[in-house]
């Protein structure tokens, strides 16, 4: 048995007619299975926390959407030993299915889903801002990265994207607008409890567990997401011009070699912000903070590719 949690909203829509492909896949192959759809942002989270509160046995939970509505669910997971997850990515970013080698084609990711014994189990990094705490797979920022994230999200060029199958570009698109007009202030960075980094000027610093992020940038080519670390990367002292040549760069892990790009690694992460800025986690904010206090979490989760 199947249980799908289903975000019929995500790629502006689509998501809801590529289920109706998966279901009758599903329905041609005799797989049994329970659809739960979403209608709200917080619906994912009380719909995995329901599927996986009283398990006597394993489950498989699918999640179809994208990495918003991922996030989402693994802030409701309990039981986490008990529960194996199959992804079907729907979003315009879908950095953790980049990461975790999930191919385009719909069908070829169901058949894993429905066939495949290999399983992948990955680190859940945790940001504690404002007095919450929230988990995330794929990474959680300050500054540029984030307000990226705000205004994709916020943005009509994504969903016009979205629609003919480049929404990835409208990351990059918006990532080009907001570096001549980011607030760069100071921010420090203590890892592990012992050495503090103080960074000036600085543009955006993010805690990647997975390689990629924004749709597709390499920000941390050497990040291990089982590892109990979390890698590091801020960007200072760098003019506008510099960090516009550099960006497009990203994409394939040769910005690291550029002056003013830092990449660190640490299990507890405190950053520390001269004024409020916008944080995230896997791409979903639209708050501000000073402070963000990074760590890993206890367990793994289980994913099937």
């Amino acid at each position: 048995m199947l249980e799908i949690i289903i975000n019929p909203a995500s790629k502006s829509g689509k998501g809801i007619r590529i289920w109706n492909k998966v279901e009758a896949l599903l329905k041609q192959q005799k797989i049994a299975y329970s659809a739960h759809f979403t209608k709200c942002k917080e619906d994912a989270t009380l719909l995995a926390s329901d599927l996986t509160a009283h398990l006597t046995a394993s489950i498989t939970l699918v999640v179809l959407g994208g990495d918003g509505t991922l996030n989402d669910v693994i802030q409701g997971i309990q039981n986490p030993e008990q529960v194996l997850i199959g992804y079907i990515p729907t979003g315009s970013s879908n950095d953790f299915a980049r990461s975790l080698g999930i191919q385009k084609k719909m069908k070829v990711n169901l058949e894993h889903i429905i066939s495949s014994t290999q399983t992948k189990s990955f680190d859940v990094g945790l940001c504690e801002a404002n007095g919450v705490a929230r988990k995330f797979l794929v990474s959680s920022g300050l500054g540029f990265d984030a307000a990226v994230c705000v205004k994709v999200n916020k943005s009509k060029i994504k969903n016009m994207l979205n629609h003919i199958g480049l929404g990835k570009l409208s990351y990059l698109s918006i990532a080009l607008l907001e570096i001549a007009f980011a607030k760069k202030g100071h921010i420090a960075i203590t890892l592990d409890d012992t050495n503090t980094i103080h960074l000036d000027h600085c543009l955006f610093m993010a805690a990647m567990n997975q390689k990629y992020e924004g749709g597709g940038f390499l920000f941390c080519p050497d990040a291990n997401p089982n590892d109990g670390r979390l890698d590091i990367i801020a960007v200072s002292n760098i003019s506008t011009p510099k960090a516009l040549s550099i960006l497009p760069t990203a994409f394939f892990g040769k910005h690291t070699k550029f002056q003013g790009i830092h990449i660190y690694q640490a299990s507890k992460i405190k950053v520390e912000s001269e004024f409020p800025l916008y944080f995230h986690t896997d791409g979903e904010s639209e708050n501000t903070t000073t402070q963000l206090d990074f760590s890993i979490v206890s367990y793994q989760l289980k994913f099937l590719y």
